[in-house]
């Protein structure tokens, strides 16, 4: 034994008596530096510590005792000695004797060493919390406290519960979970806790049986890192990606444009079923000629570097129909950077451009239909011009007839101021009546120009109240097709409104200049009624002259009755002019209706102009 194991015997005070080859040998040392000194000196005298003290101390009290003692060895390596000491009885001359066993632990301690260490780092590192089986609380570090809130005088020698909700900790997982790591089983995961202030902790965590020398669990070690920020940004980007699923198409493709998956508004706008896409090329969603396209292939050599590409595109639906789509291809990028995987986020706008191309169709009609206003505005122009024209002429001769009334007045009232001198004039006077009579006729011929006039003004009323009318069924198809156009036609609807509008005070200003023609005419009439009388009235005093001067009296009766009815006569005439005045300034309003006319039906047409000039289905 002594040859093969480390062994010496000691005195009772410490004193090494004797020494095997193999106890020198572990301590580096020879016979003559052992034998006969205190074995505390020599382990001192060969850089050995003993952080615990001599074990032989503890001899007195024991039959044996053990100890470690430790050295740094020339090349920097730690050396570990375990030393048992073993009692003997006393010998013959009653000196006590103590048999010391050493062997090499350096290993060992080592690897004791190195875990712990490495214990130690992950308690720096980590949130470390020790369980007994049952899930009882041992020891809680800083990490752990802190991530959970607690102090660790509130959760040693609780229950691992603490951290769950009630309903998680009634169930049968939960009880489950507990029954794994008492049978040995390790148990990782993300796992959701409740902090002291009941607030949701995400750990990524181990659960990890510690077994003893038999195998046997004896407790629980977790380490956990709080993962609580990274798992709400998680949450929080599952949430927006789930929101985008929602409500727009998405597909996804490899760089080379192989179809890898799309969400179920992509198939329903394109009438496919995910069976019949998946890994197909995104070039089956294209017409033949842009898929050949050198425009093309450089739109995936884009993506395949990084570069993203948004636009509105036109596509092809299963049923050979065109699908447009407002869309954004977006590369992907690997932890390192690169590219791996497009995404395409886009919207069904075909309804849009459809709407587009059908207001770029109204708006050529409604161009067509702003050139027939101009035309209509040109038209009532000129008619207004022409009737203002005739209107004046109109005034001219009742001005003329106006003066010769006033003039046969003047006569008629001579003649009845010598009616006496009248019986010895006959012949003048018949003379003077024939004149009369003449001027008579004058004045109803005068009467039926104006009468005339009034009828051609009449007429040209009527046209523009038809040029109106046309005008306001014009106004009102484009108001319809301006609600068929929706939003898009609201602004045009507005300006049919204005056009419609105008349309209806020309009319109403043209039936107000024919009422007025209308009591002109009556007024004309009954004028040349009063010439045509007093003409008659004239050739009979003639007559009367010619048969007997001595019926003077009634001549002169019938000159005083001939004086009031050419007052009459003055009277209407006076009330002629007024109306051809008023028809005048309706001639005037009716001009400048015409000119505001022609203005809206300029504007408008500049304005279809300007929508027709826009490009309202771009494609990309």
């Amino acid at each position: 034994m002594q040859h093969s194991h480390a062994v010496a015997e000691l005195a009772g005070d410490g004193t090494v008596l004797r020494t095997s080859p193999a106890y020198r040998a572990l301590l580096g040392c020879d016979s003559a530096d052992v034998h006969g000194r205190k074995r505390c000196e020599v382990l001192a005298s060969h850089g050995f510590q003993q952080p615990d003290g001599d074990p032989c101390d503890a001899l007195a009290c024991a039959g044996t005792a053990s100890g470690q003692a430790y050295r740094a060895a020339i090349d920097g390596r730690e050396l570990w000695l375990e030393s048992t000491f073993i009692a003997l009885p006393a010998d013959a001359g009653g000196s006590p004797r103590v048999i010391e066993l050493v062997r090499d632990i350096t290993a060992g301690r080592s690897r004791e060493l190195d875990l712990a260490a490495q214990y130690q780092a992950l308690d720096r590192s980590m949130a470390v919390i020790e369980f007994a089986l049952d899930g009882t609380i041992l020891r809680a570090n800083a990490n752990f406290l802190a991530t959970m809130g607690y102090a660790a005088e509130e959760v040693v020698g609780r229950h691992h519960a603490i951290f769950v909700d009630r309903q998680h900790a009634a169930g049968t997982e939960y009880r489950a979970f507990w029954e794994a790591l008492n049978a040995g089983k390790f148990r990782s995961g993300l796992f959701r806790r409740r902090a002291r202030n009941g607030r949701d902790v995400w750990i990524e965590a181990s659960y990890n049986p510690i077994l003893d020398s038999a195998g046997r669990p004896r407790k629980v070690v977790k380490f956990a890192t709080d993962v609580t920020a990274q798992r709400n940004r998680t949450a929080d980007h599952e949430g927006q990606i789930t929101a985008l699923h929602k409500v727009q198409a998405v597909i996804e493709f490899e760089l080379d444009g192989t179809i890898c998956a799309a969400n179920a508004n992509f198939l329903r706008a394109a009438g496919y079923d995910g069976a019949e896409i998946v890994g197909r090329h995104h070039s089956m969603f294209v017409d033949p000629a842009e898929r050949a396209s050198e425009a093309y292939r450089s739109f995936w050599s884009k993506l395949a570097t990084g570069e993203a590409d948004t636009g509105r595109y036109r596509r092809i639906r299963r049923d050979g129909t065109d699908l447009w789509l407002q869309a954004s291809y977006n590369p992907i990028l690997d932890a390192a950077g690169r590219p791996y995987r497009v995404v395409k986020y886009c919207t069904d706008i075909t309804a849009e451009v459809e709407q587009a191309a059908a207001l770029e169709a109204l708006l050529a009609r409604v161009h067509g239909f702003s050139e027939s206003l101009r035309e209509g505005a040109l038209a009532i122009a000129t008619g207004s011009g022409d009737l203002s024209h005739r209107t004046a002429q109109q005034q001219t001769v009742l001005e003329r007839t106006a003066a010769d009334m006033h003039a046969l007045a003047g006569a008629i009232t001579q003649t009845a101021g010598h009616a006496d001198e009248a019986s010895r004039l006959a012949g003048s006077a018949t003379q003077a009546a024939q004149g009369g009579a003449q001027a008579v006729e004058r004045v109803v011929a005068a009467m039926d120009d104006i009468a005339a006039g009034s009828r051609r003004v009449a007429g040209l009323a009527g046209v523009i109240d038809s040029i109106a009318f046309q005008t306001s069924i014009l106004a009102l198809n484009a108001a319809v097709e301006a609600a068929r156009a929706g939003e898009a036609g609201r602004g045009f609807a507005v300006v049919a409104g204005e056009v419609r509008a105008l349309a209806q005070r020309c009319s109403s200003s043209a039936r107000d200049i024919r009422r007025s023609l209308q009591t002109a005419d009556e007024a004309v009439a009954t004028g040349s009624e009063r010439a045509m009388e007093a003409g008659q009235a004239v050739r009979e005093l003639a007559r009367m002259i010619e048969l007997t001067s001595g019926m003077m009296a009634d001549i002169t009766a019938a000159t005083r009755e001939q004086t009031q009815r050419v007052d009459q006569v003055n009277r209407a005439l006076a009330g002629m002019e007024d109306g051809t005045r008023r028809n005048a300034a309706l001639v005037e309003h009716l001009a400048g209706t015409s000119q505001q006319f022609d203005g809206v039906s300029s504007g408008l047409h500049m304005a279809v102009s300007s929508f027709a000039a826009k490009d309202v289905a771009t494609t990309a």
